[in-house]
């Protein structure tokens, strides 16, 4: 299954959640977040087999953008205004992998200094042309990632020198600041973008300045 285009938001657990089993599942050119209480995350892929995401805007989430657990491609995404951390590894005994390649992680009013995270060495990892901004100064300005981002003692990952989870041939592949512009002028419903999708965008335009985590949609207008 292919999801694309979609505008998925203030879920109240998680806004998106694959369960276990799901597999060749792709999520791409959506916008996932703003979850809401009582947990306000943006997924759960709880042990999913080949699946994708691609060309997403995480955004405003408290934390799981997503909890990739499973075998998972997570390619030219961009993640903004995490509170706990961005982009959650497996974390547990179970054996996990996860193709990380060209996102940009970029810190909103809300960060944490976690934009990746809550790894073990269960989690097989390769990652390639990350970029994290973290300043939050108004301009898209940021650094690398390297794998020391990744975690330290025994929350060190597990990294890998080609991609775990099948060929990325078949995937569009752009550096991280092209993502972003991509991103920026297509996710989401964006042929006819409705409000809540304009604010959030803007958001992120402004690279460390809007932005917020939230309890309750009400917070923000709720439906007009």
């Amino acid at each position: 299954m292919i999801f694309d285009h979609c505008s998925i938001e203030w879920g109240r657990w998680d806004c998106l959640g694959l369960t276990q089993g799901s597999h060749n599942i792709t999520f791409q050119n959506c916008v996932i977040g703003e979850g809401v209480d009582p947990q306000r995350f943006g997924s759960l892929s709880d042990s999913v087999i080949d699946s994708t995401y691609t060309h997403n805007l995480w955004i405003n989430n408290q934390s799981r953008n997503p909890k990739a657990k499973g075998k998972i491609q997570y390619v030219n995404n961009v993640v903004y205004n995490w509170g706990v951390c961005g982009l959650v590894g497996g974390h547990s005994a179970g054996e996990h992998f996860q193709d990380v390649v060209g996102n940009y992680f970029i810190a909103g009013p809300n960060f944490d200094s976690h934009f990746v995270g809550e790894l073990k060495p269960t989690d097989h990892v390769y990652q390639q042309g990350n970029f994290a901004d973290s300043d939050k100064d108004g301009t898209l300005n940021g650094r690398e990632v390297v794998p020391a981002d990744f975690g330290k003692g025994e929350n060190v990952p597990t990294f890998v020198a080609a991609p775990s989870s099948g060929s990325l041939e078949t995937l569009k592949i752009e550096s991280a600041a092209s993502a972003l512009t991509n991103i920026l002028a297509q996710a989401g419903c964006s042929l006819h973008r409705d409000a809540v999708d304009a604010r959030l965008i803007d958001a992120v335009q402004s690279f460390g300045k809007r932005g917020k985590t939230i309890h309750s949609e009400a917070e923000v207008g709720a439906l007009t």
